[in-house]
């Protein structure tokens, strides 16, 4: 496609120009029985419909070719795939994005996403302008940002929701290259995890020894209980723990096998319990933990004290044996 080639045909400053007055309207054939004349066509017509498609052919980084009749068609497919107008760079400042596309979006288009390069890593809340107004941006949670969820060079991928913010419409950051991201809280076994839900915390377990008079095949030993606060859990309702022995030290003379029987509870009431082993080598002192043990805990007010109780069962083939250094890792999950 190309612009016209005839006789009489004139350049682009001496083209005819669309009147600036009238009210527009269709082109007719005429009829002669009810008196309506043909449409007289101008020449503008012809100029505006001829540089409409070839702008677009133009736009699109092809050359005009009057031996193609299909560039208009390779243009659009071509702007399709090189995704040329959804994609531009960030020109804001910290926690206030700004990104221009070409041509210029009136307002935000609901649900289309769109790509652009960060400019600023942010600290906080964030707003993003791509129409002339600053609206909120959110992350995939549908929350507030709260920093480093875009990262300088990093390329963005957001969309426009029109529902977001009582109906005011909020911009949502699906996911920044090189960035943290923002997840829901986890509510099935198969979610992601987030930093709120997963707190690590330990609590240590004093060192104890005991004398056995004369081989037996098991024991009891019950240390003194440990008080363990979540400072930083606020979440009302269920959670899990996931209980891990660690230890640094275990003197024996044969093989030994212990295993710790685990509860928690929340004040009066046992709140779970759960049982795994650790199985140590003769003479080494050392052991690994055959399995974790998840303790669920139905109900919790958030700054409670849960006391942890370890009752020690040994099975053992010789008349002594200590346990060094030992400690419980708890790992809060939500339920």
């Amino acid at each position: 496609m190309d612009r016209l080639i005839a006789p009489n045909s004139v350049p682009f400053a001496q083209a005819d120009t669309a009147p600036t007055t009238g009210t527009p309207q269709y082109a007719t054939d005429g009829n002669p029985a009810s008196n309506v004349p043909a449409t007289q066509w101008p020449a503008y017509a012809w100029n505006t419909i001829q540089d409409e498609i070839y702008n677009v052919i133009v736009g699109a980084g092809l050359t005009p070719d009057r031996t193609k009749w299909n560039q208009l068609l390779t243009a659009i497919q071509t702007m399709m795939q090189g995704s040329t107008t959804n994609v531009s760079a960030d020109t804001g400042a910290v926690n206030a994005y700004v990104v221009a596309f070409t041509p210029a979006l009136p307002a935000p288009v609901p649900w289309v996403p769109f790509w652009f390069k960060v400019a600023h890593t942010n600290t906080g809340a964030s707003t993003l302008n791509v129409s002339g107004t600053a609206y909120g941006l959110v992350g995939g949670a549908h929350l507030p940002l709260q920093g480093n969820e875009l990262v300088a060079n990093g390329d963005a991928l957001v969309y426009w929701n029109p529902t977001l913010n009582s109906g005011a419409g909020q911009f949502v950051l699906l996911l920044c290259s090189g960035a943290a991201e923002q997840v829901a809280a986890a509510s099935k076994s198969n979610h992601a995890v987030n930093l709120g839900q997963f707190e690590t915390i330990a609590a240590y377990l004093a060192s104890q020894s005991g004398s056995l008079g004369n081989p037996v095949a098991s024991t009891t030993y019950t240390p003194a209980s440990q008080s363990i606060t979540f400072p930083s859990f606020s979440k009302s309702g269920a959670f899990r723990v996931l209980a891990q022995l660690v230890t640094s030290g275990f003197s024996q003379t044969n093989t030994v096998e212990c295993q710790f029987q685990n509860q928690l509870f929340d004040g009066t009431n046992t709140a779970g319990q759960g049982n795994f082993w650790n199985v140590y080598k003769k003479n080494t002192g050392t052991g690994f933990a055959a399995a974790d043990t998840f303790l669920s805990v139905t109900t919790y007010a958030p700054g409670s004290t849960i006391t942890f109780l370890q009752r020690t069962v040994v099975q053992i083939e010789d008349t002594q044996f200590s346990l060094q250094n030992c400690f419980m890792r708890l790992w809060v999950v939500e339920a």
